[in-house]
């Protein structure tokens, strides 16, 4: 079968396919799929495959204004559309510097966001249902 992978990368997001379970990768032709934007770099892609769309949570931003949670949609992995974001770094505490690293977890209470972040009194990992 198919393995997909997104990336992060200078230029923004790439995309690579592996047909050997994930042995080894071949990047796409046209990368990046998800440019680099006006609001900063991306980095620590999650996609999940939600049956008719992929979506796509992503940190965006840069190491001296911060990182904040974007979403991406896309029908076919390639084309994306970048939507809201997520989450923006908080004013203070824990999430105030970066909000990176998102992964949506699905339990029998739910579906929460576990998420990493840095903060001027602490950093660390939390979570939030969705």
């Amino acid at each position: 079968g198919f393995t997909e992978l997104w990336h992060a990368g200078l230029g923004g997001l790439g995309f690579a396919l592996s047909q050997d379970g994930g042995a080894s990768f071949e990047g796409y032709c046209a990368n990046p799929v998800l440019p680099r934007q006006k609001d900063g770099s991306l980095k620590t892609p999650e996609v999940r495959w939600e049956g008719d769309h992929y979506s796509m949570s992503v940190a965006v931003g840069d190491d001296e204004s911060g990182w904040k949670l974007g979403w991406a949609e896309s029908l076919d992995g390639i084309r994306w559309n970048r939507g809201e974001d997520l989450l923006l770094p908080g004013t203070e505490g824990w999430n105030n510097e970066d909000i990176s690293n998102a992964s949506r977890v699905e339990t029998e209470e739910g579906m929460f966001l576990l998420l990493g972040a840095v903060g001027s009194e602490s950093s660390g990992l939390s979570w939030s249902p969705l």
